[in-house]
């Protein structure tokens, strides 16, 4: 299930809510998402300064997650790390989980 341009604004204003709480730089943080998209899988791409990070939105049996996915770039298999469950439907929310778990992952 791609990730659509809603969850990549949401993501951003998510971002520019913690740019504001941090003191983080809101022009460093629209850099870093405008990379974010992947238009070929509809995968969410997060550089975590120690290798990159893979966000994919997928149906579980209990209903939808996102997963957390890592490996080289140009790698042919990513590892699943965990998964996370979100309402894909509240681009919002969605948005809060994956800022919680690039934090998670980028300690």
């Amino acid at each position: 299930m791609p990730f659509t341009e809603g969850h990549r604004a949401a993501l951003k204003e998510a971002a520019s809510d913690l740019a504001d709480v941090e003191r983080i730089d809101s022009a460093d943080l629209d850099a870093c998402l405008e990379t974010w998209t992947d238009p070929e899988d509809g995968l969410l791409i997060w550089d975590a300064g120690v290798g990159r990070l893979r966000f994919a939105a997928v149906h579980g049996s209990d209903g939808l997650y996102v997963e957390v996915l890592t490996g080289a770039r140009d790698a042919t298999t990513l590892t699943v790390e965990a998964h996370w469950p979100i309402d894909f439907e509240v681009p919002h929310c969605t948005a809060r989980t994956i800022w919680h778990l690039i934090g998670l992952f980028s300690i």
